[in-house]
């Protein structure tokens, strides 16, 4: 490797770990934040143990007793907390995948045993989500199943009747892509624009619509072939390819960023892992590979080598100004990563760099999250809005076998 090459990635280390420091340092400098959701790994107090417990782990490299404490902790929030949720982002089955996450590598608790109840209740809890077809990756349906398909490769014999009921509750619901239709209510942006509308629509966004649903449910299929799934799989993806862009040039998205039912087609150019074509194009890859489907992998390809495109055409990197996970330059250099993992394709690995690059941009100029109804940066210490996320995309860099938590974002 070429010294200056060699020189600035031995910085860019150095750098990174003062940064992390410095978030450490920020972060805990006081002992409690107003958030919204205690129990929340996105948005709640809960990601600020997450990040403390890996900061200490990987970076200090002293857990010492870290993983019996933050298991302790989150055991304690269940049982404190009875109106605490089923749901992944705010509820039992986040906290759930949470202790998993820190017993994976040093073995706190025997799973099988510790768990046998929550797993049970997290499946009678996720047929009633399909019951009230609630689908939402983050607060409903999908995010549990997501959990119960991550342990299922751990303990098979506890978690495959519960797969099993779940799948047959898809039919016997009669459950199809209507189903999928949310009717959110949505709010201008800061110039007045329509981003959302008050019609029913399918949502074009991992964190809350399709792409999550076809990602989900491939996987479940992997585990639980049913030929009723896997119509319902397809007929998801039929829809998508129904709205892709009939002239796909260098500055509109592939596809649509939501899907309207009632709304003529709109196209904006947008990276992000909540809303876009990046994320679908994951979805797309990703779903193409359980299911074995060479065609829906090169759509998924397609799909993620034009969003560079998109970015190189609208300079949306250097026009980005927030830091976060969810819609920053800290998410999209994260999840160029995970592509570039994925396929082992360098053109991704350049587009992490970069992202990652203006994410350390945002983050001398404080851009870290920006509160419209103010008209100004405010502290956030959340992961997926503020400094938490830039620090857990830090600790993956520097040390990748950290990063578990991307189940909550789909990115496993």
């Amino acid at each position: 490797m070429h010294f200056a090459i060699f020189s600035l990635l031995y910085l860019t280390k150095k750098m990174n770990k003062n940064i992390l420091k410095q978030i450490f340092e920020t972060v805990n400098q006081t002992e409690e934040y107003d958030f919204e959701y205690i129990s929340s790994f996105g948005y709640g107090s809960i990601g600020l143990s997450i990040f403390n417990h890996l900061y200490q782990k990987y970076v200090e490299n002293d857990s010492k007793e870290s993983e019996f404490k933050l298991v302790d902790e989150i055991e304690n929030m269940i049982q404190s907390h009875p109106e605490i949720s089923l749901s992944l982002n705010y509820g039992i089955a986040g906290l759930t995948e949470l202790m998993n996450i820190v017993n994976y590598e040093s073995t706190v608790f025997d799973e099988d045993d510790f768990l046998e109840d929550i797993y049970e209740a997290l499946t009678e809890g996720c047929i009633e989500y399909i019951k009230e077809k609630n689908f939402d990756f983050y607060a409903g349906s999908m995010g549990v199943i997501s959990v119960l398909e991550n342990a299922y490769y751990r303990i098979p014999h506890l978690i495959k009747p519960k797969i099993e009921k779940i799948v047959q509750s898809f039919e016997n619901e009669k459950i199809n892509i209507i189903s999928f239709i949310t009717e959110l209510d949505f709010e201008e942006d800061e110039d007045g624009n329509p981003i959302t509308v008050n019609c029913p629509h399918y949502n074009n966004g991992l964190a809350h619509g399709l792409p999550a649903i076809i990602l989900v449910l491939s996987k479940l299929n992997k585990i639980n072939p049913n030929n009723y799934l896997k119509s319902l799989i397809y007929d998801t993806i039929s829809l998508i390819k129904k709205h892709k862009n009939p002239i796909i040039k260098d500055n509109e998205q592939i596809f649509l960023e939501r899907i309207y039912l009632n709304k003529p087609n709109e196209y904006k150019a947008r990276l992000a892992w909540c809303y876009s074509d990046l994320t679908l194009g994951w979805a797309l890859l990703k779903a193409g590979k359980n299911l074995d489907d060479v065609e829906l992998i090169n759509l998924g390809n397609e799909t993620l080598e034009h969003s560079l495109i998109i970015e190189k055409t609208n300079k949306l990197a250097s026009n980005t100004h927030l830091i976060c996970l969810c819609h920053g330059s800290a998410g999209n250099a994260y999840i160029y990563k995970r592509i570039y993992e994925e396929t082992k394709n360098p053109i991704f690995d350049e587009a992490s760099k970069k992202w990652a690059l203006f994410a350390a941009q945002n983050y001398e100029k404080g851009e870290i999250h920006f509160e419209y109804k103010l008209n100004k940066y405010i502290t956030n210490h959340t992961i997926m809005d503020g400094l938490l996320g830039y620090g857990l995309f830090l600790i993956a860099e520097e040390f990748p076998e950290s990063q578990s938590w991307n189940t909550f974002m789909l990115m496993n």
